[in-house]
């Protein structure tokens, strides 16, 4: 069911300049702080991640995860319809990995 109102995702990464990129998408990501809305985020020495939305009429339309670890960095976007518990277990997943 809960992906089920997922229609798309698209995910870059990279595992070089990972500091500045995640730097740069988190600056970004502050400049459209109008449309795209802080949800949480988690930042510690070796790795960090930022959770934005964007809502229409208190739904949640779109989400942007923006991640790094020592290793990588990584920007998801998922498009759909998404909920409380769909983030909550995106957010598992990710603190689980790390």
């Amino acid at each position: 069911k809960m992906l089920s109102d997922i229609k798309s995702m698209q995910m870059i990464s990279s595992v070089n300049y990972v500091r500045k990129y995640y730097k740069e998408a988190i600056a970004l990501a502050k400049r459209n702080a109008e449309r795209f809305l802080l949800y949480t985020s988690y930042s510690r020495k070796k790795d960090a991640y930022e959770i934005r939305v964007r809502k229409r009429k208190n739904i949640i339309v779109e989400l942007i995860m923006v991640m790094r670890d020592t290793k990588s960095f990584s920007v998801i976007n998922f498009t759909g319809k998404m909920d409380k518990a769909f983030i909550d277990r995106l957010k598992t997943s990710v603190n689980t990995t790390n």
